[in-house]
């Protein structure tokens, strides 16, 4: 069940998570409870691209004021890398384009970039509302001396964050 991390306290070494939504995944009061077992896994998507999981106790089911579970901060933690590659930190204003039309469609942020793809800061006042996964573009950037670059490819991914949105782009082949 997905659920979001509410908080830590430090001092008591407790993990302070919001129950996962009824409506979407059921009652897991049965399931989750004071001295069970647990497994959490939490998705580090922007700069490390990784999987932190671990083992741990719930302390306890709260009700009140929220629903939260409090679970024992973990001893030992496992990483698993999301991507393929490495990905460099980077940021530099990019164009997106429509691929076949070449048209404007936003402006946005590189923010990082490997051999297969990249990903793509957009202020939320500039997400484009034709954009879709699968959706083919071009991403235009200048390089120092004012040249021009395009790399192209398709979106695989749309994340709404805040005041941003990012586009995951993979692309085409590894020879841009």
């Amino acid at each position: 069940a997905k659920t979001d991390l509410v908080g830590i306290d430090y001092q008591r070494e407790i993990l302070i998570l919001r129950m996962p939504d009824e409506n979407k995944w059921g009652n897991l009061r049965d399931a989750i409870y004071a001295d069970s077992e647990v497994i959490l896994r939490f998705i580090l998507e922007h700069d490390a691209g990784e999987v932190i999981a671990f083992k741990s106790g719930v302390k306890a089911v709260l009700s009140s004021p929220m629903n939260y579970i409090l679970v024992v901060f973990p001893r030992r933690l496992e990483s698993h890398a999301l991507r393929s590659e490495q990905r460099i930190l980077i940021k530099t204003p990019v164009s997106l384009l429509n691929e076949q039309e070449e048209k404007p469609i936003c402006s946005g942020y590189l923010v990082d970039i490997s051999h297969t793809g990249c990903r793509v800061e957009i202020e939320e006042n500039n997400l484009p509302e034709q954009a879709e996964p699968g959706q083919r573009i071009a991403i235009a950037l200048k390089r120092p001396k004012g040249k021009e670059v395009k790399l192209t490819g398709a979106i695989k991914n749309i994340k709404n964050e805040l005041d941003k949105g990012y586009f995951g782009v993979k692309f085409e082949s590894s020879k841009q």
